[in-house]
């Protein structure tokens, strides 16, 4: 600065040039500062602030005069002064106005230097509040430098930093959140975007801050919701444009975008008064839409005085072309554009045909044109292009990998064309090809496809030894053989269509069928478009009034590729008719009736019809449980997993309709159908995952389930039969079906629990919550191809509410790093443990807790990787762990809680501990694996018995023998070892031990180890033939109906094996155990022996158990603080105290 000049006449400069700049002389204003730059001002800390405030000034006038390049030399200059001074807060000041340079020069390069400067000052000067703001905008840089994984990465990291800093600050947090959200809806992070707009909402409301920042928020959602054609994206855009209408302070160019935005949504679905209406504001505003930053800052933008940063630009003035003359008509309007989205809605045109009336084929079939854009007035409802196929189809062929929802297309005798019309009189061969083909149909929507393709098969033999190779008949058998596969299926099919529709002899089913199946190869690969073309050809000759079930089944496809492609008008007549046939036709039970009513369902939720889906999904999960307890009646473990998973995607499905239904209203009745729909489908779920449903089957049990299944085909089969309905045959096969189902309940608890199934509703669950409790269950979703927790509370005397946690895989990473910490026990992770703990607590526990209030218990159902979390051990925010609040208790779905309580056989306890696995004989060679006693099992199994008065069963009495003819005891407490593993415990394990994927059935790979199984490792079993290892399916077979509780204080010599003891536990419930407690990991004797003591004498006293249970751990925490230790253990089922006991 001029060595001329005093320091003190310094703040005098700046002030005339203050009053110089408020008379509009900028230019003389920077004169005069730029008048005292060129000398020496001095060496003090007083000359170099002065020196930092007059460049700071000069940054400032340059950067309104529009010297861009000066404004950046000078405030850079600036900074450089007050960092050498370590003047954090003037620091700060600086670099904000150095961001804003940076935005209006577009400069990201630039940007990210400021952005990186600004987060090591933050930390450098303990300005750790403003860090989150910092990292949010670097991240705002890369994404803008096309680094999408760097900037998703950093978005992931600033919302840590945010919840951890920025919790007592709810403008900051929110307008942090908003920016990330910001940068993961650019990336594609579409679901994670959607969580951080709404949490950001959810805290700024929270905080009564009602401001144009809450309207920037809403209208960001709505944009983000618009581009999914979310109907939810009105509600958002109207909400928005409400705040920044009625806010002084509000940015036009925002206004007009979110104005703008709302014009599309009402212009897509087909409302165009309305968006004309907005346009025509648009235009009277004279403000361009899309003129705002395309990363909407919501971040303050600071105009210290005293330091020089410069003040907000001024709002765009009006744009040419935006109005009409002036007093005469509105210019001609365009369809509008979604700001920052690029493209248009298409014009106003005839879809390709009429609504209504038969479906008629185009003249050329394989090469008719692409069917025209959909007109607006459709587009009412997207299902995302990621993940579009989750109604559900009529699977004539569905990918030979899954087992299909059964679906309907005619059968016909196994006489070569008996009945059959389209069959020629004098060729019997062809009609027997037709009945091969087409009965293969039907075994697929059976769920048979091994019979399928034993049926195809004879089909290509029949087609080789009577039409040769190059017929059609073979062609058609190779497109079905290919169907489960990519390859060449198209082109097989292409062939097969070419060759039967030139064959004069090829009967016409044939031709729909080939069609119909081709279609439906194409829904499945996502081409939704030439799936309707396809069909569209199928269905010519199918008159809808008079449609039987193989036409019904190329209707219900032709409707799923209308939904897909927003024809929803046709989409929902074909899906009116074909329920109104099929009521008609089918038995309430029968699967394809459940499945119209699960499409309309969907449609009608989709399209914002809340009520009518609601009642009709609600009558459909009626009749799909009469469904399911035939299915997992009479189903081998492939069938299950393959209807698991099915019902999983119609869960997801269901799920992502009524999201928007729920965010507007957590309590309302859409909360109440999601949480009957996760009672009644997350237990089937995992009864088919670990196929414990046959588990300790007898073989007259088994005898009776094969002979259901074929009862259950048989009918289901004559139910589709539209040339010889057999009325006397159908009632007598129901009738055996009932008395089979009776015999079968009686044989195998685990079926007969399926009536209770039946009877699952929400409102039965909460009267048998226990007073102060909650039931939390947790759900993994997947909405498109992003993935997500989802939870539904009841507490006791209240209805259900819904929440949204966040992205699953930021959950399961949180989880399992959460638990890796806990694990290590170690004062260097004690810190780490604790801020990710707190962090788990925020997203899992802050979002439920205003559902939580007066609860006392917690029954947690949980999900996905949260199955892996001791919750008990979650820090709160404010210093205790979740156990210091609630007893918690766990269940595989709120449902179990209605499972009856049967008397028990004994009101006596057995303990089972310290198997002699050697059965005695010390001589017995060492065997891999050999099982060495558990240190800690003597003491605690006789301390147990002793003060229970409880049956000892150790040594050489705890033998297997003897466990499988128990008879219910009041408790059942095991000590020894376990194994869990993905094969079996066996003594012949091939050198080198089992190859690489060769798991085998769950229930057979875990389960317990009793007294001999080293002699039988070694291969010196006991002369009785018992082999001291009972597994998992065993334990389904034990008599334990009755039976009040069973502890399993088990270890495994897996580390990873205690993971896999579920089975083992969900085991023990299909034997009859209202409860089971058992550890999730190992844990060392001493604490061990200490829990379970503690834990017995709270039973005895009358305690419920999961109250025991938390006395129990909180006495060994007073001794072993750390949660390695004492959170290990967890109870599974009823929470009440033992009956009998006090």
């Amino acid at each position: 600065m001029a060595g001329n000049e005093s320091a003190g006449s310094w703040p005098e400069a700046i002030q005339r040039a203050d009053e110089l700049a408020g008379q509009g002389k900028l230019t003389e204003a920077l004169e005069l500062l730029r008048g005292q730059d060129g000398g020496d001002g001095g060496n003090s800390e007083e000359d170099a602030r002065a020196e930092a405030v007059c460049y700071g000034r000069m940054g400032a006038l340059c950067w309104q005069l529009g010297e861009w390049e000066e404004a950046w030399r000078y405030t850079r200059h600036a900074y450089d002064l007050c960092h050498a001074l370590g003047d954090g807060v003037a620091c700060m000041a600086y670099l904000e106005t150095l961001w804003v340079l940076c935005e209006e020069r577009d400069a990201p390069e630039d940007a990210r230097t400021i952005a990186g400067l600004a987060a090591q000052d933050c930390r450098d000067a303990g300005l750790g509040r403003l860090l989150p703001r910092w990292l949010a905008r670097y991240g705002q840089a890369l994404l803008r430098l096309d680094d999408t994984p760097a900037a998703r990465e950093f978005a992931n990291v600033t919302v840590r930093y945010a919840n951890e800093l920025l919790d007592t600050d709810p403008d900051e947090f929110s307008r942090v959140l908003g920016n990330v959200a910001d940068v993961l809806r650019h990336t594609g992070d579409r679901a994670g975007a959607r969580s951080l707009y709404e949490q950001a909402l959810d805290r700024r409301r929270a905080a009564g801050l009602t401001d144009a920042i809450l309207g920037v928020l809403y209208g960001n959602l709505g944009h983000l919701l618009l581009e999914e054609d979310s109907p939810d994206a009105e509600w958002a855009l109207t909400e928005g444009l409400a705040l920044l209408a009625g806010s002084p302070d509000s940015d036009p160019a925002r206004l007009a975008d979110v104005r703008n935005n709302l014009a599309v949504f009402h212009y897509r679905r087909g409302d165009r008064d309305h968006a004309r209406q907005l346009q025509r504001q648009l235009v009277a505003e004279g403000v361009v839409p899309g003129t705002a930053r395309q990363h909407l800052d919501l971040l303050p933008r600071s105009r210290p005085e005293a330091t020089g940063a410069p003040p907000d630009p001024e709002p765009p003035g009006p744009q040419p072309g935006t109005g009409g003359p002036a007093g005469g008509p509105p210019a001609p309007e365009p369809p509008p554009e979604p700001t920052d989205q690029p493209g248009t809605l298409p014009a106003d045109e005839p879809v390709a045909r009429p609504a209504d009336g038969p479906v008629g084929e185009p003249a050329e079939p394989a090469t008719a044109a692409e069917p025209a854009e959909p007109a607006p007035g459709d587009r009412t409802l997207d299902l995302p292009d990621t993940q579009p196929y989750r109604l559900r189809p009529d699977p004539s062929l569905d990918p030979p990998d899954r087992v299909p929802h059964p679906a309907a297309h005619r059968p016909h005798e196994p006489e070569a064309g008996r009945n059959h019309p389209d069959v020629p009189p004098h060729d019997p061969p062809i009609g027997r090809f037709a009945d091969l083909v087409l009965r293969a149909g039907v075994e697929r929507q059976l769920g048979d496809h091994e019979r399928a393709e034993e049926l195809l098969q004879e089909a290509e033999w029949l087609a080789d030894h009577e039409a040769g190779p190059h017929s059609w008949q073979a062609a058609v058998v190779r497109a079905e053989l290919a169907t489960g596969h990519e390859g060449d299926a198209e082109r097989l099919f292409a062939d097969a269509l070419a060759l039967a529709r030139q064959a004069t002899d090829c009967p016409s089913r044939i031709v729909q069928h080939v069609r119909n199946d081709l279609g439906l190869w194409l829904l499945w690969r996502r081409r939704p478009q030439d799936a309707v073309r396809v069909l569209e050809h199928a269905a010519v000759n199918v008159d809808p009034r008079a449609v039987d079930h193989h036409g019904l089944a190329t209707l219900t496809n032709l409707a799923l590729a209308y939904h897909h492609t927003r024809r929803l008008r046709r989409a929902e007549q074909l899906y009116r008719l074909i329920l109104k046939r099929r009521r008609e036709l089918l038995p309430e039970s029968h699967p394809l009736l459940a499945q119209s009513q699960f499409n309309l369902g969907i449609l009608y939720l989709g399209t914002g019809r809340l009520d009518d889906g609601l009642a009709l999904l609600r009558e459909q999960f009626d009749l799909e449980d009469r469904w399911l307890d035939e299915t997992f009646a009479c189903a081998d473990a492939e069938q299950h997993a393959g209807v698991a998973e099915r019902l999983v995607e119609y869960l997801d499905t269901l799920v992502s309709e009524l999201l928007p239904a729920v965010r507007r209203d957590a309590a309302g009745p859409a909360s109440e159908l999601l949480l009957d729909a996760l009672l009644r489908r997350k237990g089937v779920v995992a009864d088919a995952a670990d196929g414990g449903w046959l588990a300790g089957a007898d073989d007259q049990a088994r005898k009776v389930v094969a002979e259901l299944a074929a009862v259950r085909r048989r009918l289901h089969r004559l139910a589709l039969d539209d040339l010889t309905p057999d009325r006397r045959a159908t009632a007598e096969l129901a009738e055996r079906q009932r008395m089979l189902g009776d015999e079968l309940a009686e044989r195998l608890p685990r079926f007969g629990y399926r009536r209770w199934l039946r009877a699952t509703r929400w409102h039965t669950v909460a009267e048998a919550l226990p007073e102060s409790t909650a039931l939390v269950e947790f759900y993994r979703m997947r909405v498109g191809d992003q993935a997500g927790y989802l939870s539904v509370v009841l507490a006791a005397g209240a209805g259900p509410r819904a929440f949204v946690h966040g992205p699953a895989d930021q959950l399961d990473r949180g989880v399992d790093a959460w638990r890796e910490l806990v694990l290590r026990d170690d004062d260097a992770s004690a810190e780490a443990e604790l801020r990710l703990g707190r962090e788990l607590h925020w997203v899992l526990i802050g979002r439920i807790a205003a559902a939580l209030r007066s609860v006392t218990r917690l029954l947690i159902a949980p999900d996905g990787a949260l199955h892996r979390l001791p919750f008990a051990a979650l820090p709160d925010p404010e210093g205790p762990r979740l156990i210091d609040r609630f007893e918690i208790g766990f269940l595989g779905s709120g449902r179990d809680l209605l499972r009856p309580r049967l008397p028990g056989a004994s009101d006596r306890a057995l303990v089972v501990a310290d198997p002699d696995f050697d059965a005695g004989d010390p001589a017995v060679p060492v065997a891999s694996p050999r099982f060495d006693p558990v240190p800690h099992a003597w003491a605690e199994g006789s301390w147990i018995a002793e003060h229970l008065g409880a049956d000892l069963w150790a040594g050489g009495k705890a033998r297997k023998s003897r466990m499988r003819v128990l008879r219910a005891p009041r408790v059942l407490h095991i000590a020894t070892h376990a194994f869990a593993s993905n094969v079996p415990l066996r003594p012949d394990v091939p050198a080198g031990g089992w190859p690489a994927g060769a798991a085998a059935d769950p229930l057979r790979c875990t389960g317990l180890v009793l007294a001999g199984a080293n002699r039988w490792l070694a291969g010196q079993p006991q002369e009785d033939g018992d082999d001291g290892v009972l597994t998992a399916a065993e334990v389904g077979g034990l008599d334990l109906a009755g039976t009040e509780l069973v502890v399993l204080s088990v270890r495994t010599a897996d580390p990873d094996g205690a993971g896999r003891l579920h089975v083992l536990r969900r085991a023990f419930e299909a034997a009859g155990a209202r409860s089971v407690v058992i550890g999730a990991w190992a844990v060392p004797s001493e604490p061990t022996t200490l829990l379970m003591r503690e834990f017995y004498r709270g039973l005895v006293r009358g305690l419920p158990r999961t109250g025991a249970l938390r006395n129990a751990q909180q006495a060994v925490r007073r001794r072993f603080p750390g949660p390695k230790v004492w959170a290990s253990f967890a109870c599974f089922g009823d929470p009440t105290p033992v009956r009998g006991w006090s």
